[in-house]
């Protein structure tokens, strides 16, 4: 006589409930902390940046929780129809926020450009001066004079360079394109960062639109296992009314 044995066959699961997604990182968890955005002085354009990213989690969030909360005396059916409305009415909640944050930090960026701009320019009342010693200088010295001035804070042969064109400095316009990024770094270092941390955040929020309206496709779930929910809550729901019936 054969021992009972254990089956090792594993039993099926079974899809009652729609399982939740998986979300994307920047659908899952906030990015306030990678913003700094919890300080006092946070620009007002990355704060409402954060905020839109994080209404966009807590939405995909409830989502995930009303895929889950199929009432029973609705047919599974209803349930999918009513997630399928649901994800549509949310992506366009998410699109509107996302928007509104996008034209704030836009608006944000170009003031900052505007901002770097004036700090190099800058008021030189000696410019011309400025510019035609320069022209004097042999042609291989006149950038490497430029630089050294930048790295000492010299605001106004700075501002003499970046004011006027290339053809009255004597520098030519690849050599200008070098100074002016090391006159941001080195006379606009603040400025420079607030514009990282913008585009940063632009990117957040254009990552944050593209991947909830990838996942409003998806929102409903894989036909397999759209087909097996709706079969195996079906078959549990009437389950359940035999078993009220044979109650009597």
């Amino acid at each position: 006589m054969k021992s009972p044995t254990l089956s090792s066959k594993r039993p099926e699961t079974r899809v009652t409930q729609l399982p939740e997604l998986e979300l994307p990182a920047t659908l899952a968890v906030s990015h306030r902390k990678s913003f700094g955005a919890d300080g006092a002085n946070v620009d007002p354009a990355i704060a409402s940046a954060v905020a839109a990213q994080e209404a966009a989690v807590e939405s995909w969030r409830a989502f995930n929780r009303l895929r889950r909360a199929r009432d029973p005396g609705t047919p599974p059916a209803r349930h999918l129809a009513d997630l399928d409305g649901a994800s549509k009415r949310l992506q366009t909640a998410v699109d509107a926020k996302i928007k509104s944050a996008l034209t704030g930090v836009v608006h944000r960026q170009q003031g900052i450009e505007a901002e770097i701009k004036t700090r190099l320019t800058g008021n030189s009342a000696d410019a011309a001066e400025i510019r035609a010693s320069l022209r004097e200088l042999p042609a291989d010295q006149r950038a490497a004079a430029v630089a050294t001035a930048i790295r000492e804070g010299d605001t106004a042969v700075a501002g003499a360079v970046f004011s006027g064109r290339s053809v009255t400095t004597g520098i030519d316009a690849e050599a200008l394109a070098k100074l002016r990024s090391l006159a941001e770094r080195t006379l606009a270092a603040d400025l420079v960062a607030s514009r990282a941390a913008l585009l940063k955040a632009e990117e957040l929020l254009l990552a944050v639109g593209s991947d909830s309206a990838k996942m409003t496709g998806r929102a409903i779930g894989s036909p397999d296992v759209l087909r097996r929910f709706e079969a195996e809550a079906n078959a549990h729901d009437e389950a359940q009314m035999e078993f009220i019936r044979a109650l009597g």
